[in-house]
């Protein structure tokens, strides 16, 4: 008679406390803590928000009036000062090999620590070999020169909020490298970004002179175009008077040689209706003797 078997719910529980162990078994022998606490998420993320403005606004500089970037000076130097103090945070030294050498490496134990929590995320982490996945995982990523604490953050928390299943290590060290690129940006800006503020507000100086200088010009170009347009039509228009007065001296001439032959020809038209009258009065007299004789 075959012996029961458990539920298949309580297998993969067994399973997966078989796992768990046996990364916790792992994480203990790089040296790591059984249960550690990685930066609260919503700090976290606000520090990286806080850092992604800083190269937003470093990428924008070129494209701001220097007005604007000299407004900006006191909240650029806030916002670097509170980026290097959430580096110094969440980039915890004594998370080094040595703490007190800036050039000092992530250590294996804080990556081990790190990667278990991880990798714990994933309630149906099922590697083939457990002991083995983990190890090679732990020496992939200490094996990156220059880690530091707040790219594998990023890569760890990113891979645990997209993956539904406990990723291969090809997978793991894609998304490592493409933070470690995200942060070499990040870096800059908080290392530069007032140097390049100061930099981008020279420029737009001597840029915005440029342009008055130009407009300053253009508008006497504009001016003399002006001149010379209305010197063109006021020439036009002095002929034109010219024309006009040389018509009035004609119109008067020839309105005076008018008004005197009117003159002329109403005295002779005078004259004749005078004559009229005095033949027309004559040969009234004449008739009347005619009829008188007869």
């Amino acid at each position: 008679m075959k012996k029961s078997e458990p539920p298949k719910e309580a297998g993969r529980d067994i399973e997966r406390r078989s796992v768990s162990t046996q990364v916790d078994v792992l994480a203990k022998q790089a040296g790591a803590l059984v249960k550690p606490k990685p930066p609260k998420f919503r700090d976290f993320n606000r520090f990286v928000d806080d850092v992604d403005r800083l190269v937003a606004f470093r990428d924008e500089l070129n494209e701001m009036a220097s007005g604007d970037i000299r407004d900006s000076a006191e909240w650029c130097q806030k916002l670097v000062a509170k980026c290097k103090a959430g580096l110094e945070r969440f980039n915890r030294r004594e998370n080094f090999d040595d703490p007190d050498d800036k050039e000092s490496e992530l250590s294996q134990a804080y990556i081990a620590k790190r990667v278990t929590v991880m990798v714990a995320s994933f309630p149906n982490a099922n590697p083939s070999s457990p002991e083995g996945y983990m190890q090679m995982l732990i020496e992939h990523i200490s094996a990156i020169e220059g880690l530091t604490e707040v790219e594998l953050e990023g890569a760890c928390r990113e891979i645990v909020e997209t993956q539904k299943f406990a990723p291969a290590i090809s997978e793991v060290m894609e998304v490592v490298r493409k933070h470690r690129e995200e942060w070499f940006g990040r870096y800059y800006a908080i290392r530069r970004v007032e140097e390049k503020r100061c930099e981008a507000l020279t420029r737009a100086l001597k840029r915005e002179a440029e342009e008055d200088k130009k407009a300053h010009e253009q508008a006497i170009d504009k001016a003399r175009w002006e001149i010379a347009a209305v010197t063109r039509q006021i020439k036009s228009l002095a002929k034109d008077i010219d024309d006009a007065k040389a018509a009035i001296e004609q119109a008067n001439t020839w309105l005076s040689d008018v008004i005197k032959r009117h003159a002329e020809a109403e005295k002779r038209e005078s004259e004749a209706n005078g004559r009229l009258q005095a033949l027309l009065a004559l040969q009234a007299s004449s008739d009347e003797q005619e009829q008188g004789g007869s």
